[in-house]
């Protein structure tokens, strides 16, 4: 194990409606260029920290410490904590229900799995990792970290 830093990203801060909006606001941002260009700051300062919010966990395995983070405009905000070792990587399953109504009273009901990723420490405290649908994909985005830890993936789900 090294001291250099291991990061892994874990998802976005704002959902799919919001990346929408910060598109929006950065064509409309654009668009002041020609009309008026010192307004442009106002649509484009919001856009851009709704593009780069996104949470994350980082480790330096050689100081025993770790924190999970959201960052903005990539400034990373979290708190250190220390930790003696690192029990295990596993995933899990979790599932993802929506009811779309296609009328007033009726519809169907979607069903989503998804697989999970944690890491759990000696003391008992889980980290959330990474989330996919994919159990392949969540392996392979997985593969190097654990192997910079020097740690097996247990999988529960069979």
């Amino acid at each position: 194990m090294d001291d250099s830093k291991i990061d892994l990203r874990s998802g976005t801060l704002f959902p799919y409606q919001f990346q929408y909006f910060a598109i929006l606001l950065s064509i409309f941002s654009l668009l002041l260029i020609i009309y008026n260009p010192i307004y442009i700051p106002l649509p484009l300062i919001p856009a851009l920290l709704i593009f780069t919010g996104f949470y994350g966990f980082e480790i330096i395995p050689g100081k025993k410490e770790y924190r999970i983070f959201n960052s903005f405009l990539f400034i990373k905000k979290g708190q250190w904590k220390k930790y003696t070792f690192i029990e295990k990587i596993y995933i899990t399953t979790s599932f993802e229900t929506q009811k779309v109504y296609t009328r007033v009273t009726e519809g169907p009901t979607i069903r989503k799995k998804y697989f999970n990723a944690y890491m759990k420490f000696e003391d008992g405290n889980k980290v959330f990792l990474h989330s996919n649908k994919s159990k392949k994909a969540l392996i392979k985005k997985l593969q190097k970290f654990s192997e910079r830890l020097g740690m097996e993936i247990t999988d529960y789900n069979e």
